[in-house]
């Protein structure tokens, strides 16, 4: 059964780069987020290892959803158990916020 989290990424960049998150959630399986809220038309999201004294690498693909797309993608499947993850989050207009539920099934 999928774990639901309610996220909410807020001051986002507004120079069209990543921003790296540093809250570190754990989980495993298939990871899935839905937006309520977009950070922008264009609203983009990755995964990425935040384990100590890794290097802090992108594990996911990025995963886009455009001008009037909604609903739930996954954005990592066959996670190994217990991986500590952050989420970077890019958008395209200068938005500088996002809500949604992200949904990690072990």
């Amino acid at each position: 059964m999928a774990e639901k989290v309610e996220i909410e990424g807020t001051n986002m960049r507004t120079d069209g780069s990543w921003t790296m998150f540093s809250t570190v959630r754990t989980g495993g399986g298939d990871i899935a987020f839905d937006p309520d809220v977009k950070a922008g038309s264009v609203f983009k999201m990755r995964l990425r290892n935040a384990m100590q004294g890794e290097p802090h690498d992108v594990f996911s693909d990025t995963v886009t959803w455009d001008d009037g797309e909604h609903g739930r993608k996954t954005l990592a499947t066959e996670v190994i158990d217990g991986t500590q993850f952050t989420i970077d989050a890019l958008s395209t207009d200068g938005a500088t916020r996002f809500t949604g539920t992200l949904f990690i099934s072990d």
